[in-house]
């Protein structure tokens, strides 16, 4: 489980790296993994729409930037409920393309 008041082991932030410090009390990302032995610390779906409607081209944000982010968020859940074996790029990828192009 995460908790919000511990933070992220500087040996695993930007990513990939791995903290060989049995006494480290910081937060470990690696190490909270799912059934399938994969990492289970995703976003939601809202915080992903989020991220993305603060990341997109200008040309996407033609609408209420709230609308859109909803948009985001209703469609990867959709995929996520639909497809629970993609992962996290693969399901922004398709919810992208479900909105359609930009205007």
């Amino acid at each position: 489980m995460l908790d919000p008041l511990k933070r992220i082991c500087q040996f695993e932030v930007p990513g990939g790296g791995v903290c060989r410090d049995e006494g480290c009390e910081d937060m470990h990302l690696s190490r909270l993994a799912g059934p399938d032995g994969r990492s289970s610390a995703q976003p939601t779906d809202e915080d992903t729409a989020e991220y993305l409607v603060d990341v997109l081209p200008p040309d996407w944000l033609g609408e209420n930037s709230t609308i859109l982010r909803t948009k985001i968020a209703l469609a990867l859940e959709q995929i996520r409920v639909k497809n629970p074996q993609m992962n996290l790029e693969e399901r922004v990828a398709h919810a992208l393309a479900s909105l359609g192009t930009p205007p």
